[in-house]
């Protein structure tokens, strides 16, 4: 029998204490035990996850994917398998019919009526009241739904509120520097499959595991700061960074309603300006395409953009990723808040100096 387990959206930074989590978790033990073949599929994080336990459970597991997502994995579907765990032989790879290249948010609710019109019984678990979720169930037959594992939906945020005024903030070493603030990731990492991301929030069931600071300590442990394609011209990877001094910086963090997110956080890689640029990195100009010369490189020629102002971020990129061993000792060091963050931090920086933004100084 097909069955679906479903959960409305819940937060972006969720804990395996989450209520959504442990009632899924029972779900799919329970249902892959008695035999049944669980509908998974991915994004948002609610789909992955039940798409990981189902491959912890060696369930036998209907992958439904995205238009591009199927045709970028087949004919073996060798990565989507290692990123879950999947067992192949119990793992049966679908693209969703009529989604094409629509918008991901678009493609949502398309994959989300097909998976419940082709379970045999819909097992809701968080459901937001009046949702999109909600209305497609009451258009199903009672006797397709089962409630056992039900509870009543709520969002849980695990993220850290900062609060700078008042807080002094210590200079920066002499000379000129580019800093690459980081962020808490809303789930994996880039290069991180989901098996190892979810391994780790079990590991770490009060905590959300990809916060700032675990970025940071990444970046330091495996030297590297990797680029991303995100909101690049051409989505072409690389790596960004602010030549704004900290207490400038710091203006510029805050939440982002839209993006559920901060713009960056008090956490970073300070790299000399000089340095930057050895290593290929320059400023990007902010013009009209009409003000840019006819060779110039996207990346370091973008419009100003309409919405938002991104000149105020001063913003410096690098093409690829920025190897840390590919810098002296005395052209990079981290940035931290403060005493707490130093403490955490000062064993996996060995020979990178330590910067606190406030206090210990």
């Amino acid at each position: 029998m097909n069955v679906l387990i479903l959960n409305s959206a819940q937060g972006k930074y969720p804990v395996a204490v989450d209520p959504w989590v442990v009632k899924t978790t029972e779900a799919v033990s329970v249902l892959a035990s008695d035999g049944h073949t669980i509908i998974a599929g991915t994004q948002p994080i609610m789909w992955d996850f039940c798409a990981w336990r189902a491959a912890v459970e060696d369930a036998r597991t209907c992958f439904l994917m995205f238009s591009d997502q199927y045709e970028t994995a087949s004919p073996d579907f060798g990565a989507v398998f290692d990123e879950y765990g999947f067992t192949p032989e119990r793992t049966e790879c679908i693209a969703v019919p009529g989604i094409g290249d629509r918008p991901v948010k678009e493609a949502w609710p398309l994959r989300d009526r097909y998976a419940i019109e082709m379970a045999d019984v819909v097992f809701p678990v968080s459901i937001r009241r009046n949702g999109k979720l909600y209305e497609l169930l009451q258009q199903l037959p009672q006797k397709r739904i089962c409630r056992d594992f039900m509870i009543d939906w709520e969002v849980s945020r695990h993220v850290p509120v900062y609060d700078f005024e008042g807080l002094d903030v210590n200079p920066l070493p002499s000379g000129e520097w580019v800093i690459h603030w980081t962020r808490a990731s809303q789930g994996p990492w880039p290069d991180e499959p989901w098996r190892e991301f979810f391994t780790d929030f079990f590991a770490r069931p009060k905590q959300y595991v990809r916060t700032a600071v675990d970025t940071l300590t990444r970046i330091v442990a495996d030297r590297v700061i990797l680029g991303t394609s995100a909101h690049m011209p051409g989505s072409v990877r690389a790596v960004s960074c602010s030549s704004l001094s900290p207490d400038e910086a710091i203006g510029l963090m805050r939440w982002r309603k839209r993006y559920v997110r901060y713009s960056f956080e008090p956490f970073g890689i300070a790299i000399r300006k000089t340095a930057f640029e050895k290593l290929g990195g320059r400023e990007v100009v902010y013009c009209g395409k009409e003000m840019a010369p006819e060779d110039a490189d996207p990346l370091f020629f973008q419009s100003p953009g309409e919405i938002g102002d991104w000149e105020k971020e001063h913003e410096w990129r690098l093409k690829g990723d920025l190897r840390l061993d590919d810098l002296d000792r005395d052209d990079l060091f981290v940035i931290v808040p403060g005493d707490k963050e130093y403490d955490f931090l000062k064993d996996v920086c060995h020979d990178i100096g330590i910067h606190r933004l406030f206090g210990g100084e």
